[in-house]
């Protein structure tokens, strides 16, 4: 072989043994790549399952505070059910007044109270839009309206025209002989 051999070179038509050597440790080269990218996957999908075991024991948690809840909204139907049966203004146990909850509003009253930082903060966000429809109706009546003057021109009175000269000239008549105030 001369000196212009490369490594893969052919011999009688075959490939060198380095040129095979070469292709073998390009393949291990990329096995090597695609075992690392196997093990990548695999941590992703480990941190994946701990991710949807977390939001599981999550919506777990979620559920039984609902069902706390209802068991809770169940017990105090119940015990508006005997307040009911009661009567009203009679005093039930641990020294609550019961009352007739017959009506939403009645219960809204109850929860809530009559008059409180909620009830007012409510009132003004609903209020709100009603008091900006009403300053925009009312501004008509400010921008709409034509007030009766004209301009002063300063050449004319300085010519010595008279104020119904001054208004002939600057306000037109229409033909119905009113001054047009448009």
């Amino acid at each position: 072989m001369g000196d212009n051999v490369d490594e893969r070179s052919t011999v009688d038509g075959r490939e060198t043994v380095v040129g095979k050597w070469i292709e073998v440790m390009e393949g291990k080269e990329e096995v090597e790549r695609g075992k690392e990218e196997v093990e990548r996957g695999k941590e992703e999908a480990e941190r994946g399952k701990e991710e949807v075991e977390g939001r599981k024991e999550e919506a777990e948690r979620k559920k039984e505070e609902v069902e706390g809840r209802k068991k809770e909204v169940e017990g105090r139907k119940e015990e508006a059910e005997r307040g009911k049966g009661e009567g009203e203004g009679e005093e039930g146990e641990g020294g609550e007044i019961n009352q007739d909850l017959s009506t939403f509003e009645d219960l809204l009253e109850a929860v809530i109270g009559e008059r409180g930082r909620w009830n007012y903060l409510l009132y003004f966000i609903c209020s709100y839009g009603s008091l900006v429809s009403a300053l925009q109706t009312m501004s008509y009546q400010v921008l709409g309206a034509t007030p009766d003057y004209w301009c002063q021109v300063d050449q004319l009175l300085a010519a010595k025209w008279t104020t119904q000269q001054i208004l002939n000239f600057a306000i037109p008549f229409k033909r119905t002989g009113k001054r047009d105030q448009s």
